[in-house]
């Protein structure tokens, strides 16, 4: 009985390095930069970090292999889609269906680089990219609730009203005008603009961000001046 503890440890350790091997280098890469970010900003221990990174790493192979998208080329997408770039296949597709939203995004501020940035990601990289968006916003959104003890609808406003909405053209049809959703592909250009004004006078821009219908329109105002 007494090596029955001590099997029981090796066997979890076991079977923590066989999950560890399932992902390729690349997702191993990503799960160990997920769990890193999360213990620092939700101050939560690496454990827990690394569950919640792998069930976001799992979640996001599940959607793209549903989407037929997990084999897609990483690196050179950007260029595909910039480019006359044509096939019959899954990329090829994904390549015509994103051509076809750039106009629409192309008025919100998306440049060239901005579609190399996003569209050169890995798939899986997008992907943790969404998940880690939904991941902040629900966040937020619980502790509207908890802290600020806001009903459901309450805490959704509030949250729209301090965090970015990401999506294609179309998505979220109910929001309209500046309230709808930014292009993914600006996501980049938005955090470093956030980072530079929490650094500058956060103070300046809280009063702004308050007096603006949604953090979106906050943001199209400051793409419109430049400053993004």
């Amino acid at each position: 009985m007494e090596y029955i503890p001590h099997f029981c440890s090796c066997m979890i350790e076991y079977m923590g390095i066989f999950n560890f091997f399932k992902y390729t280098a690349t997702e191993r890469l990503i799960l160990n930069q997920y769990t890193q970010m999360l213990s620092s900003t939700f101050d939560m221990s690496k454990s827990e970090a690394n569950s919640l990174a792998e069930e976001m790493l799992v979640n996001s192979i599940s959607k793209a292999k549903k989407d037929n998208t997990y084999q897609l080329p990483p690196s050179i997408l950007g260029e595909m889609i910039l480019d006359d770039y044509e096939s019959g296949d899954i990329i090829g597709f994904l390549v015509k269906y994103v051509r076809k939203t750039l106009p629409e995004k192309r008025k919100d501020g998306v440049k060239d680089e901005d579609i190399l940035w996003w569209w050169n990601l890995d798939e899986i990289s997008r992907r943790m990219v969404m998940e880690l968006d939904w991941l902040l916003k629900s966040s937020n959104y619980s502790l509207e609730i908890k802290n600020n003890g806001l009903s459901e609808k309450e805490a959704i406003l509030r949250t729209k009203k301090y965090n970015p909405t990401y999506g294609d053209p179309g998505e979220l049809p109910h929001l309209k005008g500046d309230n709808r959703p930014l292009p993914w592909e600006l996501r980049d250009r938005i955090n470093i603009f956030l980072e530079k004004i929490l650094k500058s006078d956060p103070q300046k821009y809280k009063k702004r961000i308050e007096s603006a219908p949604s953090f979106n329109s906050f943001l199209r105002e400051e793409i419109r001046k430049g400053n993004i």
